[in-house]
């Protein structure tokens, strides 16, 4: 059953997916129906990242207080009712509002897979249990966003009104939204988290573990989760590590928007690429960032976070050391944007399973550090496109590289705190033994 409830969340990231990309391809359509220019139309990411990050915010509180499944479905109604929405707006305040209302969807939906895909593969003997999973649901996000532009370009060519495409993105959303209904039936049925605990409790060798004191427990039953009963207990070094996990999504999430929005416009004005062509090079940086999400799945199998992330870093530094080299040299661009999108692919689902690998990652965890990457997003492509007016083209690439340092050097603080957290556990644990044999004895 555990696969079908994993299926469940997988098709609502790749409904999350569609959401994402598909405002960019429509800018113009947008545009032309509310009567403003293309500069107050950038606004509209805006009021899409603030909504992604009160949805954010208020997810993380929420799924440890309340049954999981319900409030995904939830979101994926409000989802479908603001992509629905969008296209028949006819003032840049009603289209705000609108995209703003997707992006509380969003918020939630990202933070509430995150969470309920990391319990529902809990298993205290092997921390990495869920790493293959979390690396797949965020393919299938990957996988949405390259597809919808695909199918908006289908539509296109078929004649049809451009809020064709949103449409099918909000009937999608309703249809996940219908599935999530039924499985919220099932689990409450069946007491299917109960039943899990019990039998991670029966499994765990010596009965240091029990589903009592489980922190990846879930929320799903009608009382909150023995997580959010003990989230006042989290150590100091747990909440760095948090921290740090926030920064590096801080830093990724923004680049890996910053490339993708503004590299059509890069090579059309500074490389000399035609527009099909800048529209083709953006689709490979997309393409290989959905396979490089794919081929992160099998590798999570064999490697853990930390080696991951580390290829990852190289990968990243690499290429855009390499860009930065050649910035005015088309193959480069060509070659490179494939290699940045593939070492890029699995950052975000892979530093969500380091921060679990060195500890529990409970609703307000995984608030905090999905926050980061809100902030990112809202952030980070905004002052590289004034500093892209500015400065002029040339600063997009030393950009792209400053970032990709910046990631590395998070990477390495998280890895620290990590390690400290862990070496901290371990000392607990045995003083803990010393206390039990110094009872027993007496």
């Amino acid at each position: 059953m555990k696969i079908v409830i994993s299926c469940a969340y997988f098709s609502a990231f790749f409904g999350l997916g569609f959401c994402l990309a598909i405002i960019g391809p429509s800018m113009l359509e947008l545009s032309e129906i509310t009567g403003e220019g293309l500069g107050a139309m950038g606004t509209v990411f805006t009021w899409r990242a603030v909504g992604y990050l009160c949805g954010t915010l208020v997810g993380g509180q929420a799924f440890e207080k309340y049954p999981g499944e319900p409030l995904l479905t939830g979101s994926s109604l409000l989802a479908g009712v603001g992509t629905l929405f969008i296209p028949h707006c006819r003032s840049l305040v009603s289209l705000g509002l609108a995209v703003a209302s997707q992006g509380v969807a969003m918020g939630f939906l990202d933070t509430g897979g995150n969470v309920l895909l990391l319990r529902l593969h809990a298993d205290p003997t092997n921390p990495s249990a869920a790493d293959p999973f979390m690396n797949t649901m965020h393919f299938f996000f990957a996988l949405g966003a390259f597809f919808i532009p695909l199918i908006m370009d289908l539509f296109d060519s078929m004649g049809a009104n451009f809020s064709a495409s949103y449409t099918l993105t909000g009937c999608y959303m309703f249809s996940v939204a219908i599935a999530l209904c039924f499985l919220s039936w099932y689990v409450w049925k069946t007491d299917f988290y109960v039943e899990k605990q019990k039998a991670i409790a029966v499994e765990t060798v010596g009965g240091v573990f029990n589903a009592d004191k489980l922190t990846s427990a879930s929320s799903e039953a009608a009382t909150p989760s023995a997580a959010s009963q003990t989230k006042g207990k989290r150590r100091f070094s747990e909440k760095l590590l948090f921290f740090s996990t926030g920064a590096l999504l801080f830093v990724y999430v923004g680049a890996e928007s910053t490339y993708g929005g503004l590299l059509y416009t890069y090579v059309v004005t500074n490389v000399g690429f035609s527009n099909s062509q800048g529209k083709a090079v953006t689709s490979i940086y997309w393409g290989m960032l959905a396979i490089g999400r794919a081929v992160a799945v099998p590798l999570s199998m064999k490697f853990t976070p930390v080696q991951l992330l580390m290829l990852d870093m190289v990968g990243c530094s690499v290429a855009s050391l390499i860009l930065l080299m050649f910035p005015q040299n088309p193959l480069v661009y060509w070659i490179m944007s494939g290699v940045y999108g593939l070492s890029m692919a699995s950052v975000f689902p892979t530093a969500i399973n380091a921060a679990a690998y060195f500890t529990t990652v409970d609703g307000p965890a995984a608030s905090a550090i999905v926050v980061g990457a809100s902030l990112g997003d809202m952030s980070i492509p905004l002052g590289t496109a004034v500093l892209f007016v500015v400065w002029g083209g040339w600063s997009f690439p030393a950009i792209m590289f400053s970032l990709a340092i910046a990631s590395f050097f998070a990477f390495l603080v998280m890895v620290f705190l990590g390690r400290r957290v862990q070496q901290e556990r371990q000392q607990n644990t045995s003083a803990a033994e010393r206390n039990g044999l110094e009872m027993a004895s007496v």
